[in-house]
């Protein structure tokens, strides 16, 4: 048995809905099923990927929050009904910066939590589908699976295959849903849907511009730095700053711009 809590790479480097996954669990006693299932998902994938589980031989003790040496508990599930995007795609994400992102990584642009940063759904969405080669943009009505009783209508999702699964991402909520199992499960009708290979050409010019590589990292790193210590107190802007500071390693030429910035407004007298 070992304590999901031993793993650093489980404290620092995986969430749930903007927040470090195991302090999520923390400040959220009275979790959905859903949630439940979805965390559960989220922390297999993280531990399979980063190689601290054998999926052969191990299992998830959820109630416990520890790796157990067998198979009676919780199961890695390659193709999840449920989960939040997975760790292979979020290094992806990582390392593709472009216009409709606001010329950050992807995974910068998405980690940013729509309740505390207003951020259009139809850009995030344009900003992940540019990770897959086939994609379709959908809006669906569908049973609220939080919310019994309401229907939820004209929700914009994008469809993207993970795995040899159609799964529907939700990028505001960070979750991921394969799509046989949502459209039966919350009784989803498709209102509108129009797949990458069915673009007409003024509209995959469009797409072309708007996912054209760009990077103007130096001066967002300038304005988040502004604000940071502000950020720090806001529990869902947790990934956002885990991202700021992970995109410094893969983006060292922007660091350096930075720098170089904050000297020169220095010389004018500007800080």
């Amino acid at each position: 048995m070992k304590s999901l809590y031993d793993f650093d790479f489980l404290q620092n480097e995986v969430f749930y809905r903007s927040e470090h996954i195991l302090k999520y669990l923390e400040r959220h006693k009275d979790i959905s099923a859903l949630d439940r299932e979805a965390i559960i998902n989220t922390l297999l994938d993280a531990l399979v990927y980063k190689g601290l589980m054998n999926p052969e031989t191990q299992s998830l003790d959820f109630e416990q929050l520890c790796i157990r040496d067998d198979l009676d508990h919780m199961r890695y599930d390659k193709t999840p009904n449920v989960t939040s995007i997975p760790q292979e795609i979020k290094e992806a994400m990582r390392h593709k910066s472009i216009i409709i992102a606001g010329s950050i990584p992807v995974s910068m642009f998405c980690a940013k939590p729509a309740s505390e940063i207003h951020t259009c759904i139809y850009d995030m969405n344009t900003a992940f589908s540019s990770l897959f080669d086939s994609f379709a943009f959908l809006l669906c009505d569908y049973d609220s699976p939080t919310r019994p009783g309401i229907r939820a209508t004209e929700r914009p999702f994008v469809e993207v295959n993970i795995n040899g699964e159609a799964y529907l991402v939700d990028t505001l909520t960070k979750r991921i849903f394969k799509s046989s199992w949502f459209r039966t499960t919350y009784n989803m009708t498709v209102t509108d849907k129009i797949a990458f290979e069915d673009f007409d050409e003024e509209r995959q010019k469009l797409y072309r511009e708007h996912t054209t590589p760009s990077q103007q990292l130096a001066t967002y790193y300038h304005l988040m730095g502004a604000m940071e210590d502000v950020f720090r107190t806001i529990p869902k802007m947790e990934e956002a700053l885990f991202e700021l500071e992970k995109s410094k390693e893969n983006y060292p030429e922007a660091v350096a711009e930075m720098d170089i910035i904050i000297q020169d407004m220095r010389r004018l007298g500007l800080l």
